[in-house]
């Protein structure tokens, strides 16, 4: 698990730059067309998490990402 957190972080910083990597904020269409499938793919995947509902509220992010989970 370790590996694959450690490989997200890399691709996030690489695509993202360091100071968006370190942030933790996905952009939904990345999520969904990059990230998910791939993460899909591991027996361990449980889904995701959101960090704020209020955010969520106000951008509708889990709306857009709900197809793809």
């Amino acid at each position: 698990m370790e590996q694959q957190v450690g490989a997200i972080l890399e691709w996030r910083e690489a695509v993202f730059g360091a100071a968006a990597a370190g942030s933790g904020y996905i952009p939904p269409n990345v999520l969904n067309s990059q990230i998910l499938p791939e993460i899909k793919k591991s027996a361990n995947y449980g889904g995701v998490m959101l960090w704020s509902k209020f955010y969520d509220d106000q951008n509708g992010y889990s709306s857009t990402i709900k197809a793809s989970v």
